[in-house]
């Protein structure tokens, strides 16, 4: 990388970062809570279902619509 493109790439990085933390910040706690655990703690499915008390169907349902909610805020996926 040379030191011209450097500044761009970081602005870039930033925003990105900003964008998420902003899009992060819509979801439910429990929403949150799963996405932390799954992708943060690198918890495994029945590890985020004993941690929540839910059952392994549960966690995957609230972890997709997380991920979901999260790419419809990054406009990642148009809203319907």
């Amino acid at each position: 990388m040379d030191q011209a493109s450097a500044p761009t790439e970081e602005f870039e990085r930033r925003e990105q970062n900003r964008r998420f933390q902003l899009a992060y910040a819509k979801l439910t706690a429990e929403q949150q809570h799963v996405l932390a655990l799954r992708f943060g703690q690198g918890y495994s499915l029945e590890e985020t279902a004993s941690v929540l008390k839910k059952n392994v169907n549960a966690v995957k349902a609230l972890q997709f619509r997380a991920l979901a909610a999260l790419q419809r805020s990054l406009g990642e996926v148009p809203d319907d």
